[in-house]
């Protein structure tokens, strides 16, 4: 599951990327949007069965991650787009 929702995601990014009109890249978005809908669960119930930590600890584990990704990606991705432009940093999104 996570290997096609990660095939999702790559596709839906190099959609908008590679078609930079309205249609296409609304539909790019509705697939990145399918595909990371579920990795969350995938990802939270993945902890939950982990057996070197304590359930808890790895749920905590994987919160951080994803709230590190929530406040490091969005501004890693303005940088690259400030310097370059927007399709390059959700090309090296999707890569």
């Amino acid at each position: 599951m996570l290997q096609i929702s990660s095939a999702l995601i790559t596709a839906g990014l190099l959609l908008a990327v590679l078609w930079p009109a309205f249609i296409p890249s609304v539909v790019g978005f509705l697939l990145v949007g399918f595909g990371i809908a579920s990795v969350t669960p995938l990802a939270y119930s993945a902890a939950g069965r982990a057996t070197t930590v304590s359930p808890g600890v790895a749920l905590a584990m994987v919160s951080t991650i994803g709230y590190l990704g929530f406040l490091l990606g969005p501004p890693l991705i303005g940088l690259v787009a400030e310097v370059s432009s927007l399709r390059v940093s959700f090309a090296l999104v999707a890569a």
